[in-house]
């Protein structure tokens, strides 16, 4: 029983370790070119209120998601 709750912890663990590369690292590149791109749009400022928005709620993704993974 002991062991059988065990092996069930340590897949759930591999599972949510893959969950958690898989999702934050794609989450940090889309943040990374938002936040490139306001940097660079001076010129169109509706863009960059948009880019805005988005960067903000990649943020919140983000927190939700390691909140899920951590509990």
């Amino acid at each position: 029983k002991i062991k059988s709750m065990n092996i069930r912890l340590n897949i759930k663990k591999e599972i949510l370790n893959h969950l958690s590369h898989e999702v934050r690292t794609p989450l940090q590149g889309v943040k990374s070119c938002i936040d490139l791109l306001i940097k660079h749009c001076n010129e169109y400022s509706n863009s960059e209120q948009l880019l805005r928005i988005v960067n903000r709620v990649n943020s919140s993704v983000k927190g939700y998601v390691i909140i899920l993974i951590i509990y």
